[in-house]
């Protein structure tokens, strides 16, 4: 997991890693886990 971007969107961070990937997993600053398709 070398490749990941930060981005900061409504005061919350949003980490995703590797763009590449489908589904996209994205966890927020509150430690909750999503995964966007």
């Amino acid at each position: 997991m070398e490749n990941f971007n930060i981005d900061q969107m409504e005061g919350k961070d949003i980490i995703i890693l590797d763009k590449k990937l489908t589904p996209i997993l994205v966890g927020n600053h509150d430690g909750q886990i999503f995964l966007i398709n």
